[in-house]
């Protein structure tokens, strides 16, 4: 499964990020900037993109997204117009 994380850069999103990454699904994130737990995401293989951006959301099958995400962010607007399911860290 093709997951995407917006606000990846979070302590408590990136783990959760990460236990997926190791139950074999494909992770990819964004965030507003350039962390060190996001420079980490990147060396475990995550594709993360800096700062948000629509074109983030392309095939994935999931999106998850921080509580510190508003419904505005454009990544979440993306997701929905392709009808991609969102979920909040809290329902992931």
């Amino acid at each position: 499964m093709k997951i995407h994380f917006v606000g990846i850069g979070g302590i408590g999103i990136s783990g959760l990020a990460k236990f997926l990454l190791k139950k074999g699904h494909e992770i990819s994130g964004s965030d507003i900037k350039s962390t060190y737990i996001t420079k980490e995401l990147e060396s475990m293989g995550m594709q993360i993109t800096i700062p948000h951006s629509k074109d983030a959301i392309t095939t994935q099958d999931i999106v998850i997204y921080s509580a510190a995400i508003k419904n505005t962010n454009e990544e979440i607007v993306e997701a929905k117009a392709k009808g991609v399911k969102t979920l909040s860290r809290k329902e992931a």
